[in-house]
């Protein structure tokens, strides 16, 4: 017995509970269907996010957290900082929540959101591509429409802590029409493709299907006026207003910043600094800072090497001080106490970029992204 994708078998008890959809079922007392096939009346699509049970009562312990982080992106259309006289309508840089219910299996209750329909997420695009890297000019555009939505983000007082820095939480905005939905429904209508029978429940095996309407190599013209991309997930999000915050980051530890390794507390630059690892990561196709496979040190041990290799620079006193762990990796003047070997060193020097660009990049809101873009130069220049 085994499931391609979601484990539909495993419980909440377990930290899971999925919900076991197919074809043709009705939510939400039949406001929502999920498609079967091309709609033979005129109908409307939303996406409907559909919990784990685990995941439900985790939202429902934070106090709705995530949903209220919702409410709050919905109403805040301005954003602080450089261009102070800019409104950014957040619902056109961020996943917009339409509503949300709750829905029944028999692993539980389920939160689900309806949400804006998008395309896939970028963590798909990459993955045609040979190198796993994007071409300069698509990258520009993908980080100013991210960087857009996180602008926003501090500005309505929010720590994101996971998806703006996920090339998975990043996903094309296609806006799409009915029509569009319902050619590729007819092209390649949901199935189930098999049933899972296991202590005599019985689960519908439903492949996903994304709506995939871009190439990697898609040229500089087609993603200038036609890419949009939006920032979601909103699970790990935390509000910024009221000091340092103490909870972990919902992030692979390779991406975290050195102040959320160290528990020294953070703010909204942690967004940053995951912001900046996941850019390196597109256009190099690797990561900035190597995932852990060393047995000679401790793994935050060797994070916070690369990161001082990386940048060149020692860790800011005041960082250190807040750290109830610091005096375990550096001395009184940010120095490691236990140097990595240079042989180490080495392996984890990052890849140099092929050409570095000597302009400077800077926030520029989506109504005004094509103007800049033109004054930019072409990656072959």
């Amino acid at each position: 017995m085994s499931f391609p994708e979601e484990p539909l078998n495993l419980t909440s008890q377990e930290g899971f509970g999925y919900y076991p959809g197919q074809p043709g079922q009705v939510l939400n007392g039949g406001q929502y269907q999920i498609p079967e096939n091309r709609s033979a009346t005129p109908k409307e699509y939303e996406a409907v996010k559909i919990l784990t049970v685990n995941a439900s009562e985790m939202v429902r312990a934070s106090d709705y957290r995530e949903l209220k982080i919702h409410e709050a992106v919905n109403k805040f259309n301005e954003t602080s900082g450089p261009y102070t006289d800019v409104k950014v309508d957040l619902k056109f840089a961020l996943s917009a929540l339409l509503t949300y219910f709750d829905e029944k299996s028999h692993h539980g209750s389920h939160l689900c959101l309806a949400l804006s329909l998008q395309s896939h997420d970028l963590n798909t695009f990459i993955r045609s591509a040979p190198s796993k890297s994007l071409p300069l000019h698509s990258v520009k555009t993908v980080i100013a429409h991210a960087a857009e939505g996180l602008s926003g983000l501090h500005g309505a007082g929010i720590v994101h802590g996971d998806a703006a820095i996920k090339p998975s939480n990043w996903v094309f905005d296609d806006s799409f029409e009915p029509e569009d939905i319902d050619s590729f429904l007819s092209s390649d209508p949901p199935v189930v493709e098999r049933e899972v029978e296991v202590e005599r429940i019985v689960y519908p095996v439903v492949r996903s299907q994304p709506f995939v309407w871009r190439v990697w190599n898609d040229d500089k013209d087609i993603v200038e006026l036609q890419y949009h991309v939006n920032v979601k997930g909103f699970g790990h999000a935390q509000w910024h207003k009221d000091g340092l915050l103490e909870t972990q980051m919902g992030l692979e530890k390779h991406l975290q910043p050195p102040e959320v390794i160290l528990g020294a507390g953070y703010k909204e630059k942690a967004d940053i600094w995951a912001f900046g690892c996941a850019t390196f990561e597109l256009l190099t196709g690797r990561p900035l800072i190597m995932p852990y496979t060393s047995q000679e040190i401790e793994p935050e041990q060797y994070y916070l090497a690369q990161m001082a290799s990386i940048t060149g620079e020692t860790f800011a006193p005041q960082t250190l001080q807040r750290s109830p762990v610091a005096d375990k990796f550096f001395d009184e003047s940010g120095k490691p106490v236990h140097p990595i070997s240079e042989s180490i060193l080495t392996l984890l020097t990052p890849t140099r970029l092929r050409q570095p660009q000597s302009h400077r990049s800077r926030f520029v809101p989506r109504e005004r992204l094509k103007q800049y873009r033109t004054t930019l130069p072409r990656p072959d220049s």
